[in-house]
């Protein structure tokens, strides 16, 4: 694997195929481009805020599902891709509790809340070159998370690289909204 930027883990874990498939399971086959992820520590401690515990993904796409190939990775799968990769990341970050203002999170939690809960508040991504699409890689990480009353506001980074010159990478705020009950208007669950 060649990495994008020169640092090196301390130690990283394989995310257990179990974990992964499960997470990964509301995907359609032909749309689930993460094929292999790790979790990498890169200092002491256990928490993912601060960017010392990041996701890091193996990604293929063969052919695209909505368009003709463009033979390169495009804006819809920048997105397609982040949000494969911060599902697994987060769910691994729940069963081990890697958040810390997030602790009330388990993985029981987060299976609950994984599809209806997760909202993209803020997007922006960038390319600086284009990235091959069958191979790539990916990584997530958690610079700031902040606890509001009815959520969580996860500040997060993405980049991806391929074995070449693509380079692209991006910021996405995260509303990760609390259990609330389900007869709840989606407005108030956000004050």
């Amino acid at each position: 694997m060649t990495m994008a930027a020169t640092r090196m883990p301390a130690r990283s874990v394989e995310v257990p195929d179990d974990l992964f498939q499960s997470i990964l399971a509301p995907y359609r086959k032909t749309c689930t481009y993460l094929k292999r992820m790790w979790i990498d520590f890169y200092a002491d401690g256990d928490d993912a805020v601060g960017g010392a515990i990041v996701g890091r993904g193996q990604f293929s796409i063969p052919e695209s599902f909505y368009i003709s190939d463009t033979g390169h990775f495009n804006a819809v799968e920048f997105n397609l891709c982040y949000n494969q990769v911060g599902y697994v990341f987060f769910a691994y970050c729940a069963q081990h509790k890697l958040i810390s203002s997030m602790s009330a999170v388990d993985l029981a939690y987060y299976r609950r809340q994984q599809l209806h809960s997760f909202f993209i508040a803020k997007f922006a991504s960038s390319f600086q070159s284009q990235i091959k699409a069958a191979s790539f890689w990916g990584e997530i990480s958690l610079p700031r998370a902040t606890e509001r009353k009815k959520l969580w506001m996860l500040d997060t980074h993405i980049r991806y690289w391929d074995d070449g010159d693509g380079r692209s990478e991006g910021d996405v705020l995260l509303a990760f909204l609390k259990e609330v009950p389900k007869e709840a208007p989606l407005v108030s669950q956000l004050a």
